[in-house]
């Protein structure tokens, strides 16, 4: 629908909230901003336009406060795998179930990452070249 966006739980594949809707000037959104300290989201089209969210998880587990960097999927294996700053969590792909948390496992902010061709492995950069 023209003038509307949605943001998805990535762990149940289902929209949680819709933005937008009969906001006449989203019809030329261009950018989106989300502000977590603030619960809200600032969308940019002819004028910025503030909403808030709601924010019914809250879990650290499951939420990346720096915002995801990269998001790979796996089909050898059936995952997902979202990198942020120094954390990789693996995700199954048919249930949105986070099963796995890899928190600072490189020294320095991740820049990089792909999955190896026969899906065994996932290749790391980080901001230091290493």
């Amino acid at each position: 629908v023209a003038g509307t966006f949605r943001l998805w739980d990535m762990r149940s594949f289902r929209c949680v909230q819709s933005f937008g809707g009969n906001e006449t000037t989203l019809n030329d959104l261009n950018t989106f901003c989300i502000m977590p300290p603030h619960h809200r989201l600032a969308a940019g089209a002819s004028r910025v336009i503030l909403h808030d969210y709601m924010d019914e998880w809250g879990g650290e587990s499951v939420t990346d406060t720096g915002g995801v960097t990269d998001a790979l999927y796996n089909p050898t294996v059936g995952e997902f795998y979202t990198i942020s700053k120094q954390t990789v969590k693996t995700w199954n792909a048919n249930t949105g179930v986070l099963f796995k948390v890899l928190r600072d496992i490189t020294q320095d902010e991740i820049t990089a990452a792909c999955v190896a061709d026969n899906g065994r492995k996932i290749y790391l950069g980080d901001a230091k070249g290493r």
